[in-house]
């Protein structure tokens, strides 16, 4: 008796090796993962029409002719949250539905930048210090009732928010519109930059607008940086970009180390024109102990530590196959958007 063919998922993924082996690692035992080479049109329109799904990992153009060429498909699924660049219409026309999965990862390291904007704004790290520190700043205990407290009572001076300001990020993927998402509740003014413009639909439901570098470095109260390393990016926000930012400006990252020059952005913190430092990524991992920003003041600094929660990981790789279940169990896919 023949052995019954497995339900095939053609897989786009433009990551690395390992990544992929995570991806294939995950699957149920129902599937067999196809993961072209190059992920071109091409090798797509080559391996498509033998595919029962078809999953592309957070970008790639899906047009009519792929979707035309896909004629077992049972479902669409962006990996990622950004599906712009799916035709919607030619989907809907083959009945082929449309579905996204945000990635657990990326909502983390969304999270992560949003923590710190935040911390920065309030002064947390300063705020924990002084709480902890012992020092009564001039006032005797007294307990606290409904007509008694004592409101700021270490005098901590700078502490702000981020409701209505504006916040410019270099690197627009799928953290950044998870980051736009979340600031959105926040009343923000969110101005963004990437290598290719996003519709103006999309940008829309992400309250996002398009803006040249310049832009984002010289009008932003926080700019963010999403960027990756590369010859183009590297010292981007050096110390002549840095000066350029507005006085009490923040600076926060979540990107490729390096990005940033650090020893500039130390200085820029004493000398008061940065109001604030984060960053979660560094040009060298572990930083050297003398790294000047490592003692500089109004600074948020954590280890890498964005969506290193492996656990998230290892069940991201099991759950991004959720909706080719629900489809064989002949349930409607979540997150559908055709």
């Amino acid at each position: 008796m023949a052995t019954p063919r497995k339900q095939r998922i053609l897989f786009t993924i433009p990551r690395s090796e390992g990544h992929r082996q995570e991806r294939r690692e995950g699957a149920p035992q129902e599937f067999e993962i196809i993961i072209p080479k190059e992920g071109s049109k091409e090798e797509v329109l080559s391996l498509i029409g033998d595919a029962d799904f078809f999953f592309s990992e957070r970008s790639g153009v899906i047009d009519q002719e792929i979707i035309a060429a896909g004629k077992r498909l049972k479902l669409i699924q962006r990996v990622g949250a950004l599906y712009y660049d799916i035709d919607l219409p030619a989907a809907r026309r083959a009945k082929i539905p449309v579905a996204f999965w945000p990635l657990a990862t990326c909502i983390m390291v969304a999270e992560h930048l949003l923590l710190q904007i935040l911390a920065l704004k309030k002064r947390l790290v300063e705020a924990h210090r002084r709480a902890t520190s012992g020092e009564l700043w001039g006032h005797t205990p007294g307990e606290v009732t409904y007509e008694y407290f004592v409101y700021n009572w270490s005098s901590l001076t700078g502490i702000g928010g981020i409701y209505h300001a504006t916040i410019g990020i270099l690197g627009f993927g799928e953290i950044a519109a998870e980051l736009s998402k979340r600031l959105k509740n926040f009343q923000c003014t969110v101005l963004y930059n990437r290598r290719r413009r996003m519709p103006a639909v999309t940008e829309a439901e992400l309250g996002a607008t398009y803006a040249t570098q310049e832009r984002i470095i010289t009008r932003s109260d926080v700019v963010a940086n999403l960027l990756p390393l590369t010859p183009e990016t590297k010292g981007l926000l050096n110390a002549a970009a840095i000066a350029r930012m507005k006085p009490g400006a923040i600076l926060v990252s979540c990107g490729s180390g390096g990005v940033i020059d650090e020893v500039a952005a130390a200085q820029a913190l004493r000398s008061g024109h940065l109001g604030g430092f984060a960053t979660d990524s560094w040009a060298y991992e572990p930083p050297f102990p003398d790294n000047p920003i490592l003692q500089a003041p109004h600074t948020v600094l954590t280890p890498h530590i964005g969506n290193a929660g492996l656990d998230v990981r290892l069940a991201e790789d099991k759950e991004i196959y959720t909706n080719a279940l629900r489809v064989l169990a002949g349930q409607d896919p979540q997150n559908r958007v055709a």
